[in-house]
């Protein structure tokens, strides 16, 4: 649909990775690719559904799953239950974001330097030079009408551990001491990797406003559970949510003559409008919603697509992977039983019930429990089955190919 030939002139050739997970998203939910079998213990109906592909935060329905999955395990596994945390979010100015779309492997290093910059801030204000931080940080790419936008929201505890692990909060960390940090951090980082140049970095400096920002939130409990919830579910949620999106076929295209006439110099049909509204009005749009051509639209939103294992979630300091490895090994470390790691692990069909207040294994007819007795992947061998019972409908092609988008 993006075809290389209208928009590789400005801004490059199709990735990879974007024709894979837009693949993924179409047999989401399909009937043909994968089917599942039900079956009732005590009666003798059975009952079928398609499976659902783990696309990632770019789909809607995938992206409400894991961020349930994401907001249990921190909570039950990462975070320590007797602190309190603060959202940080850091922010590079625009003149670099640049480098961050051209090599997305740079998100996890803007995670890092933001870490470095708050932890040593924190060990100047409590005199602790060996104190560590414990910070979960994910790098985002998106702003609220889908522009390139990298940035990192960090969930942080708010203080310092020392070597045997006891706790030390801390009161006042000035939010323009660790924007300096932060900024002499990305300049001394992207000079290492021969990026820019002294002179780029004196004009920045020269600026009245550098474009960089580190905002940091209000104090938040450890009892405050909900809170530390919706916090979770802020740091991983999607691009785009489905409620504030609306796709209209039948109306002209769009006010903004840059994406009409984008579309049409390169003889690409534009049809159609789609809108996006946001919580509040961006300067550069001037309202609190955006007019996109359906396939600009689509252009902007695979921009977010991470690469193939691309981490964007990074755990620091007292939250690592190290410090919970030694801590197990040491039997020190309570949240990270088996029966816990089981729990948050999960299954879903507790996340089914949580999304959709729906249990999928129990019978609509009976309300009894039902057992999964196959799954099946020969599409032939799906397509006798749906045949049989009469799933596939008048249009055999279309119900089985096609679909609506799956629901967030």
């Amino acid at each position: 649909m993006l075809n290389g030939e209208y928009f590789e002139p400005q801004v490059g050739s199709l990735r990879t990775r974007v024709e894979t997970v837009v693949g993924q998203f179409l047999e989401c939910g399909c009937w043909i690719s994968v089917l599942h079998a039900f079956v009732a213990s005590n009666v003798s109906l059975s009952y079928f559904c398609p499976s659902v592909a783990k696309v990632g935060p770019s789909c809607p329905s995938c992206a409400a799953k894991r961020e349930l999955f994401f907001e249990e395990f921190l909570i039950a596994e990462v975070l320590e239950p007797n602190i309190s945390h603060r959202h940080v979010v850091f922010t590079v100015p625009k003149r670099l974001r640049g480098f961050f779309l051209r090599d997305r492997h740079l998100l996890a290093d803007l995670s890092r330097l933001g870490y470095e910059s708050l932890v040593e801030v924190m060990r100047e204000e409590l005199e602790l030079p060996m104190g560590r931080g414990a910070a979960v940080i994910v790098a985002q790419t998106f702003g609220s009408f889908l522009g390139f936008t990298p940035h990192a929201h960090a969930l942080v505890a708010w203080g310092l551990f020392n070597a045997e692990g006891h706790y030390t909060g801390v009161m006042n960390v000035p939010p323009d001491v660790v924007e300096e940090v932060f900024r002499h951090k990305v300049f001394r980082f992207l000079l290492d990797l021969d990026l820019i140049t002294e002179d780029t970095v004196c004009n920045m400096l020269s600026w009245h406003h550098s474009g960089f920002s580190v905002f940091i939130g209000p104090s938040v409990h450890a009892f405050e559970r909900d809170r530390l919830g919706q916090l979770a579910r802020y740091l991983i949620r999607g691009p785009i949510s489905l409620s504030r999106l609306v796709y209209e076929p039948s109306v002209g295209t769009p006010e903004d003559k840059d994406s009409k006439n984008l579309e049409r110099a390169r003889g690409v049909p534009c049809e159609g409008r789609v809108s996006y509204r946001a919580s509040k009005s961006h300067h550069k749009y001037g309202k609190n919603q955006r007019v996109w051509t359906p396939l600009l639209f689509l252009l902007d939103l695979i921009r977010h697509i991470p690469e193939r294992h691309q981490k964007l979630v990074n755990y620091y300091g007292w939250y690592s992977n190290r410090t919970k490895r030694i801590e197990a090994e040491q039997g020190e470390g309570p949240r990270c039983t088996v029966a816990q790691k089981r729990l948050t692990l999960g299954h879903w069909r507790r996340f089914i019930k949580l999304i959709y207040e729906v249990d999928p294994l129990i019978c609509p007819n009976c309300d009894v429990e039902m057992q999964v007795v196959s799954c099946l992947n020969d599409p032939d061998v799906i397509f006798k089955i749906l045949a049989h019972t009469k799933l596939l409908g008048k249009d055999q092609k279309y119900s089985v190919c096609g679909r609506a988008p799956p629901k967030g």
